[in-house]
């Protein structure tokens, strides 16, 4: 009688956990959209050296949209993502280094110098172009942000 009793119950078991486990997978749809997410935005500055002559420095800044910290002794480390092929990512595989900085809900409202609203205008620069192809330096300059 307490086989059987038992063996009930793994079967209701087992029944359960295929029903929740159909419901997951009917709820997860693929999509080419990546996610809205609500986490702290962080920019990373990189140079690629040429301390000594300012016009051999390639220096760039970007947008990090996955920034961790994963340990802080014996050195305070963070994980962070970069998009292979970028200004940043060369500069930062080469030196080894970069300043992360933690942007203010302020640098996506940004104002221009009185032309009109940039709202967001500091993002795009910092995240849709890129480093090779405009002075990313320069236009936060140009925004207020030196």
């Amino acid at each position: 009688f307490f086989v059987q009793r038992d063996y009930c119950w793994k079967m209701m078991l087992l029944l359960l956990l295929s029903t929740l486990l159909c419901l997951c997978a009917s709820a997860y749809q693929a999509t080419t959209i990546p996610p809205l997410i609500d986490v702290p935005t962080f920019s990373l500055s990189t140079s690629s050296g040429g301390d000594d002559d300012a016009s051999s420095s390639s220096s760039t800044m970007n947008i990090l949209t996955y920034a961790s910290p994963v340990a802080i002794k014996p050195h305070r480390m963070w994980s962070i993502s970069l998009y292979k092929g970028t200004l940043s990512h060369e500069n930062f595989i080469k030196e080894k280094r970069g300043i992360l900085q933690l942007l203010r809900p302020a640098h996506a409202l940004c104002k221009g110098d009185g032309e009109g609203d940039a709202s967001g205008k500091l993002i795009r620069v910092l995240g849709g172009s890129s480093g090779r192809d405009v002075d990313k330096q320069t236009i936060c300059e140009e925004l207020g942000f030196a």
